[in-house]
């Protein structure tokens, strides 16, 4: 299955992600700093999606003949750059794809596009892997500023993930267009829900002798794009939406192929496979169990893009294969896994779930009904009434918390008793904490040595580790370094003894010091110290006078703690500067003391949820918390003097908090 994890709306769903011809019509926004947010409209876009239809007619066996006509008008020259090129992605093997018409209309001219201007070509990249990938492109003559973009074409599928079994998942969100209509003819059943917050679509239900029929169309408009926001961003609930399935139930969903995959469990675990399985059980409590065999097997098996050769690609290879070529897809590495933890006697499934960012949340109603819209395998294991959710394509092992790029998706647990959908669970605040410990030193020439550490727990020490295994230790180093000194010029730095490599998560601290050029402000009451903020703080204060979308802080849940000391200086000033703030999205708190010659500030914030839903934002509660955390976090100075020694100027300087630099 696909390593990508993006939601967006397109027809390849009414083939199945694993067989389908794939186009994807994406609208891009540029947003600007003005305050006056709205609604985009259409002259706001570089182009247009005037109308789109598909008309689809769907076999006994789920297999999908379907016609696509789509009509793009484009208003400036970025429209003109980008619809001048259409593509058109299809697998070769279980699809064929034709193009019946394609136009460009200047007024009352039609000017076809030639036939050497259109390319079928075979795609070679990491994703696809050994399969069939290709891509059609068209390139439209005489594109100007008002021109529209015509072109239709059929594509054939004869092969998909679940032979009897039909499905399509549409989702606007981001989408402007104009008019929308979706024609399904169908042998076999047909069942629908629809999300539908802006009153937009419309969805007739019927039948035709033995065929059943439904007929899905816009009567407006379907708008959810904003122009003039910071940050802009959507969630799923309130997007346009519906699904279409020949099934109700999900117990009887994908049946065919659970039991072809759970024939591969009868294979005895190859060599390989029985020393990850011996290692592991010399461990001592279940959950080192099962970081040891994920760990062992990330060791062993490269991970290698999208297959999707066998039974449209939802059949994982077999163990023995597996084994001989040492690498597999999130089929293959989840049955590895699967297979070992079974034979360790603990009560494991492969598991399909959406795969992609952590802001990117398709909302339960979505799958009320089964849809295939799953992109990405994994293992559900079941230790003492716990659940753990095991992503065995991640290079690094965490099994005590849920991988953050599957939390809150849907999943299709593939139990060969009774299968189910449920939704793995979200991230915890508590999950992740980051903590950081500065001490500042002003030194005569007006630069700044700091020294401190870096601790991070949970979650927050997963990058870290994975990022031992991808990158030179001298730039991972640099890296820290930058990520401490929030990007502020370095004239020279050190970083001490990273933790010892490994593929199980735990804990991590290390202690850096750098010298800075450019930190700092001049005042005519002495230095001003700019006390930093993290990022999801500005997040946090967007402006929601006007808003339309929803904010998006930018970070998963977590805790970041902070402590800067600066020595040998004195506060200019008796300003209050502490403060403690409480909301259902947020806490925070900003302590700053003078201690023993030094002042010290102490940070705390803890961020419950990554995403403000914009009715939320809107109301004065969230104005308040906005007000109360501006006035503690946004902008704010120390001004500071030294604590002895007569000139104007901070000339000392500690050093027994400082190792030299190597």
């Amino acid at each position: 299955m696909s390593m990508q994890g993006k939601l967006v709306s397109s027809w390849h769903m009414v083939l199945g992600p694993a067989s389908a011809g794939v186009f994807v019509s994406f609208i891009f926004i540029f947003c600007g700093a003005s305050a006056i947010a709205r609604l985009a409209g259409p002259n706001d876009l570089p182009s247009v999606n005037e109308a789109e239809t598909a008309d689809v007619q769907v076999d006994a066996n789920g297999h999908s003949v379907t016609t696509i006509d789509r009509m793009i008008r484009v208003n400036n020259d970025e429209g003109r750059e980008r619809e001048s090129v259409q593509t058109i992605d299809f697998n070769a093997r279980s699809s064929k794809v034709k193009i019946l018409l394609a136009e460009t209309i200047n007024g009352d001219q039609h000017m076809k596009v030639s036939a050497d201007n259109i390319e079928f070509k075979a795609i070679g990249d990491f994703v696809h892997g050994f399969d069939t990938q290709t891509r059609a492109k068209i390139t439209f003559p005489n594109v100007r500023v008002k021109s529209h973009i015509h072109f239709r074409y059929l594509i054939t599928v004869s092969e998909v993930p679940n032979e009897g079994f039909y499905s399509f998942l549409a989702d606007f969100n981001w989408w402007y267009i104009e008019h929308y209509q979706a024609k399904i003819r169908s042998v076999l059943p047909l069942h629908y829900w629809k999300q539908d917050p802006q009153k937009v679509l419309s969805i007739r239900q019927g039948k035709d002798g033995d065929q059943y029929l439904l007929d899905i169309q816009s009567t407006a408009p379907i708008s959810l794009t904003t122009v003039q926001e910071e940050n802009p961003y959507i969630r799923a609930e309130r997007s346009t939406a519906f699904g279409v399935s020949s099934l109700s139930d999900w117990s009887q969903y994908a049946q065919k192929t659970i039991v072809s995959q759970e024939s591969l469990f009868a294979e005895k675990l190859p060599s390989s496979l029985e020393k990850i399985r011996a290692a592991a059980d010399r461990e001592t409590t279940p959950l080192a169990k099962l970081d040891r065999v994920h760990a062992l097997v990330a060791e062993e098996f490269r991970y290698f893009g999208d297959w999707r050769r066998r039974n449209g690609g939802y059949v994982p290879r077999s163990l023995s294969e597996i084994d001989r070529t040492h690498y597999g897809d999130c089929k293959d590495l989840s049955l590895v896994v699967t297979a070992i933890y079974r034979s360790l006697g603990f009560k494991a499934d492969l598991a399909w779930t959406v795969r992609g960012e952590p802001h990117l949340k398709p909302a339960h109603e979505w799958f009320q009904i089964p849809t295939d819209w799953f992109n990405h395998a994994v293992t559900r294991v079941e230790v003492d009434g716990v659940t753990y959710w095991i992503d065995a394509t991640n290079p690094v092992a965490n099994s005590k918390q849920i991988p953050q790029d599957i939390s809150e998706k849907p999943a299709f647990v593939m139990n060969r008793e009774k299968s189910y959908l449920q939704f793995t669970p979200g991230l915890g605040s508590t999950t992740a904490t980051y903590n950081r410990s500065l001490v500042y030193s002003y030194q005569s020439d007006e630069t700044l040595r700091v020294s401190g550490e870096l601790t991070l727990k949970g979650r927050a020490a997963i990058p870290l580790t994975v990022a031992r295994f991808y990158k030179p230790i001298d730039t991972l180093k640099y890296d820290l370094v930058r990520a401490s000194s929030f990007g502020y010029r370095i004239l020279n730095s050190w970083v001490g003894d990273l933790p010892a490599t490994s593929r199980i998560v735990g804990d991590m601290q290390v202690k850096l010091g750098y010298t800075l050029n450019d930190v700092g402000v001049r005042t005519s009451s002495g230095i001003g110290f700019f006390l930093p903020r993290e990022n999801m703080v500005d997040r946090l204060l967007e402006d929601v006078k006007g808003r339309n979308s929803d904010i998006y802080a930018g970070e998963t849940p977590g805790v970041w703690n902070s402590r800067e000391q600066l020595m040998n200086l004195k506060l200019v000033g008796d300003s209050n500067l502490d403060c403690e703030i409480h909301s259902r999205w947020a806490s925070a708190s900003r302590q700053v003391r003078q201690i023993e010659g030094s002042v010290v500030a102490n940070d705390r914030i803890e961020l419950f949820t990554n995403v403000v839903p914009i009715d939320e934002a809107a109301t004065p509660e969230f104005t308040d918390f906005q007000n109360r955390l501006r006035a503690c976090f946004f902008r704010e100075t120390l001004v500071l003097q030294p604590t002895v020694g007569a000139t104007g100027k901070a000339t000392l300087q500690s050093t027994k908090l400082l190792p030299p630099p190597p």
